[in-house]
């Protein structure tokens, strides 16, 4: 990590915080977020992270970062087992906001990262913090429906394997063990999904506040979370009463790849949520 993301210092698993300088907060812009939480999708490369990081070290060059990064078992966990590392993101963004009064954004990607940002709005919530710690919110590929075979082949890229015959056999056992669970968990025992949770929880009023801005992003040629489940969401949330929410669809790009096909739309979106 010494090249990647070395003005980074790291807070704990898979946490990294960034603080700017003295120097370019002197002439802070109030409309700038005092902090951004960047919460990646799942098994996102330091590589990938530093250019996200990068892009808004330039367009927010006064605020503070908070890198949160989403792995297979993070992901696929109980909140129980993940409540320490939730527990410091939390105390991060709190005493952060205690320091430097301002917009907070929270921008998470893909159901890996918008369920660990669900899982800070829950522990928030649980310890008395209002709905209202969160200014303004990015959805960005995500978040699909329940579907068993997208929650596969997400996990399937996990596995760096180079023959066809692995991966084909990867993925038949993690469908099979995962469809077993999942019938198990939802249908026998009666228990609420970990997809469903994620999009009932981004739509909670009283986790998110209704007021905030909300951007979501996303692509027609997402090949794992279908646009239409993210267009789907939006529109609940305005009849739920988001009364900012604004969506920006790509035409080309892949799951997570937005900024592949258009860069400078992609980055201004961003810009105009928070001067808006």
């Amino acid at each position: 990590m010494a090249a990647l993301l070395e003005d980074f210092d790291k807070l704990g698993p898979s946490m990294l915080l960034y603080r700017p300088t003295a120097s370019s907060t002197a002439q802070k812009d109030p409309k700038h977020p005092s902090l951004i939480v960047f919460c990646t999708f799942m098994g996102a490369s330091l590589k990938i992270v530093a250019k996200y990081a990068a892009g808004y070290q330039k367009l927010f060059p006064d605020s503070s970062i908070l890198l949160i990064l989403s792995n297979l078992k993070e992901s696929f966990t109980l909140d129980s087992l993940e409540a320490p590392r939730t527990k410091l993101a939390s105390d991060t963004i709190l005493d952060i906001k205690a320091s430097s009064p301002g917009p907070i954004l929270l921008h998470a990607m893909s159901n890996g990262g918008t369920t660990a940002a669900a899982r800070i709005t829950q522990h928030l919530h649980d310890t008395g913090h209002p709905n209202s710690i969160f200014t303004h919110t990015i959805v960005d590929c995500a978040p699909s429906h329940a579907r068993l075979r997208g929650g596969v082949e997400a996990m399937s890229m996990q596995f760096p394997l180079k023959s066809q015959i692995a991966k084909w056999l990867a993925f038949w056992t993690l469908y099979i063990t995962m469809g077993t669970a999942m019938f198990l968990w939802c249908d026998l025992l009666r228990q609420e999904s970990m997809v469903h949770r994620l999009r009932r929880r981004w739509n909670d009023v009283g986790l998110f506040d209704p007021k905030a801005p909300r951007l979501y992003l996303f692509s027609k040629k997402d090949a794992l979370i279908p646009y239409e489940d993210v267009q789907d969401h939006a529109e609940e949330a305005r009849t739920k009463g988001w009364s900012e929410v604004k969506e920006g669809l790509f035409e080309k790009a892949p799951h997570c790849g937005l900024i592949l096909e258009d860069p400078e739309r992609y980055w201004g979106a961003i810009g105009r949520l928070l001067s808006a």
